[in-house]
């Protein structure tokens, strides 16, 4: 479901990998008041995959993400100008091209009602090398009911609920069959409405399924498919 937060054994290695696409929503004039006079869509595609050794309660692992530099643009990572959101979330940018590769290493605490992943983001294919803390937090079981809020944890980065989300998951069925749903923001323009589905093939294997939209003056969407498995 999502990369920071789970219910992992002891001694346990998991594997997981997605790959997604979609469309976002570049404004490319405002008026007065700030509302979008002028938009162009934006499709991109992105993939990513990462491996985390669970230690009992303490979890440490690396995530690799492939993304067009175009749309995680960060205005105080690169210095860009217009188009780029400044503070906490990346935006969408004309003046960078080619693909960025970001590298996360990550370390936390996977208990069985409070879980907190921390990491550090380097984009890997630029000389600048300043890191972009990531995170996530949950709040109750992941086999019952739980909350997250998360920043640049998800895989796929972008596709996989957006580069920050909150909302609420659980499970549905049996063992393993867990939804989630929730918010997400950026560099979609606006607030994204996002669902995860995982649904359990094997003891060891998890088919990954997220979703996620935008209504907005052109419709803005994700779609990412990936699984995860367990050693």
């Amino acid at each position: 479901m999502e990369y920071a937060a789970g219910d992992a054994d002891s001694s346990t290695t998991e594997f997981q990998f997605g790959v997604g696409g979609g469309s976002m929503e570049r404004v490319l004039s405002r008026d007065c008041s700030g509302g979008a006079t002028s938009v162009r869509d934006v499709p991109f595609f992105e993939g990513g995959a990462a491996i985390v050794h669970n230690f009992s309660d303490v979890r440490v692992g690396a995530k690799v993400d492939v993304v067009p530099s175009k749309v995680i643009a960060f205005s105080d990572l690169y210095g860009e100008g217009s188009g780029v959101m400044s503070g906490l979330f990346p935006g969408i940018t004309d003046t960078v091209s080619g693909t960025s590769v970001f590298l996360t290493p990550t370390i936390g605490l996977n208990l069985k009602n409070v879980g907190l992943d921390v990491g550090a983001m380097v984009d890997v294919t630029r000389q600048s090398r300043k890191v972009v803390p990531t995170g996530r937090i949950r709040l109750g079981n992941p086999k019952s009911g739980f909350a997250t809020i998360g920043y640049g944890a998800n895989l796929p980065m972008l596709t996989g609920g957006g580069f920050a989300d909150f909302g609420f998951g659980g499970n549905v069925g049996k063992p393993g069959m867990d939804f989630w749903g929730g918010l997400g923001w950026g560099p979609y323009s606006g607030t994204v409405f996002s669902a995860k589905q995982n649904i359990p093939l094997s003891p060891n294997f998890v088919l990954n399924l997220n979703g996620l939209i935008n209504f907005s003056q052109h419709i803005q969407f994700g779609l990412a498919a990936g699984g995860t498995v367990k050693f």
